[in-house]
């Protein structure tokens, strides 16, 4: 599959047998967030047809969708989190060169839109700030953000599924770098749906799944100041105009 215009010499295909060991030299590359991406895991995962690669005209990218079993230390990290259903797949975050204007990523989100069963995005948080306009543009939601191999801290979204509302007046906003309130909000309840570009940085928009967040006047949400109460924190948070 080749993009076109300026993308026309970037082509995209499924990885085979052949492509393990540059498959693998990308996610050993990609340093401590990808440690879990053992040679073993990459080479059955392209022997099955899991991984796609982006070749310009090398690999340059990859990712896929696979169960986190052909990857034992992303197992067992990921049954420690206790999010993930039972049988839900994992949309790998793609590793390699920056993926100018989302085109690989949109191909791997068309995989796991076409799974039809659960699917799961672990993105790391140190590395993968990049990869947040991407998956919520594409309509994922954040769920948590929880540690994963080698208790390095993930956004983890889900792929679809939830229906919520994104609305400004029921939504409030914290900023990406807070994330000790962003993981408590999450775990009480909220879900990320989007991110909005304040004065000091850009903030993940987050709302009540069910009945929406509301906020006053002032930009403020009650919901939100009883979670971060219950957090052990204290300032409210604000919706930044």
């Amino acid at each position: 599959m080749a993009l076109s215009g300026e993308k026309a010499r970037f082509s995209v295909r499924r990885l085979t047998r052949k492509d393990a060991n540059a498959a693998a030299a990308l996610y050993r590359a990609a340093g401590r967030d990808t440690a879990w991406a053992d040679g073993r895991g990459i080479a059955a995962a392209c022997a099955r047809g899991l991984l796609c690669g982006g070749f310009a005209p090398g690999l340059t990218l990859c990712g896929g969708l696979c169960g986190a079993g052909l990857f034992p230390a992303l197992r067992e990290a990921a049954e420690k989190t206790q999010l993930l259903p039972r049988g839900a797949r994992l949309l790998l975050p793609p590793a390699g060169a920056p993926d100018d204007g989302g085109l690989f990523f949109q191909i791997l989100v068309a995989k796991a839109a076409a799974h039809g069963g659960p699917v799961w995005m672990p993105v790391p948080v140190r590395t993968g700030g990049a990869m947040l306009e991407n998956c919520f543009a594409a309509g994922f939601v954040l769920r948590a953000v929880r540690p994963l191999h080698e208790l390095r801290p993930h956004y983890f979204f889900e792929c679809g599924g939830l229906e919520v509302k994104t609305a400004p007046e029921c939504s409030i906003m914290v900023p990406v770098s807070d994330t000790l309130t962003l993981s408590r909000l999450l775990e009480d309840g909220l879900r990320g749906v989007g991110l909005r570009a304040l004065q000091g940085g850009p903030a993940v928009c987050l709302t009540d799944e069910e009945k929406g967040v509301r906020q006053d006047e002032s930009g403020n949400s009650g919901e939100l100041c009883a979670a971060r109460r219950r957090s052990g924190l204290v300032e409210a948070a604000r919706s930044g105009g």
